[in-house]
């Protein structure tokens, strides 16, 4: 009997095929994490930056207490006085959820409660 050596069985393809097929498998559900959207994340670390800004603000200029306990800050203001970096050349804070839109114009309001000082992101619905 003469025997063929120059290919490969049918099965041992399908087994190549199959073990390759798992080898894939776990490596995408192992390297999924890399791919997923964190941008609420994201959003979530920048209001924090930007309520530690104002409260750095705040401190710094006591004066904006004189008449009122509360006050509103615009996130511009931040960036302008240097209290708040900008994510661009041109002094934008970004949303990191949407493309195109910054935080600007949104207002900070600032609490002033004795030698505390509160600080949250006004957010218009």
């Amino acid at each position: 009997m003469v025997v063929n050596n120059k290919g490969y069985s049918a099965i041992e393809l399908l087994v190549v095929i199959i073990v390759t097929g798992i080898i894939a498998t776990v490596l995408i559900v192992k390297t999924s994490y890399a791919f997923d959207d964190n941008s609420a994340g994201l959003y979530k670390q920048e209001v924090l930056t930007i309520t530690n800004a104002a409260k750095n603000y705040a401190y710094a200029n006591q004066d904006i207490f004189e008449k009122n306990n509360v006050v509103k800050v615009k996130v511009n203001e931040l960036v302008k006085k240097e209290f708040l970096p900008a994510d661009d050349k041109d002094g934008n804070v970004y949303d990191p959820r949407a493309k195109g839109v910054y935080f600007n114009e949104m207002d900070v309001k600032i609490t002033k409660d004795g030698d505390k000082i509160k600080a949250e992101l006004v957010i218009e619905k």
